[in-house]
C-alpha cells in the first residue's frame, strides 16, 4: 500500500477575507471580527465552509447578534 498525501488546493482570497477567517478560527466569541464595508460576503461564506469554520461562525454570531450582515448570518444559520 502506498501512502498518498492529501492535497489541498490553495484558493486565493482577499486580505480582508483572510483576516476575518483567521480571527474566526481563534474561536474567541468575545474577540471582535475585522469587518470592512467592502468585504465580499459570498467569498467569506465560501471560505467559512471550505475551511471548516461554519460551526464557529454560527457560535460567534449567536454570541454577537447583529454584528454581521443579515444575509451572511442567515446563510450560516441555514447551513448549520
Amino acid at each position: 500500500m502506498q501512502f498518498e498525501p492529501m492535497r489541498h488546493k490553495r484558493v486565493a482570497v482577499a486580505e480582508s477575507t483572510r483576516q476575518f477567517l483567521c480571527h474566526l478560527a481563534a474561536a474567541d466569541v468575545h474577540r471582535p471580527l475585522p469587518v470592512a464595508e467592502y468585504m465580499d460576503w459570498d467569498e467569506v461564506f465560501a471560505g467559512v465552509c471550505r475551511n471548516g469554520l461554519l460551526g464557529l461562525a454560527y457560535r460567534w454570531q449567536k454570541a454577537n447578534p447583529g454584528h454581521l450582515p443579515a444575509e451572511f448570518e442567515a446563510a450560516v444559520a441555514d447551513t448549520c
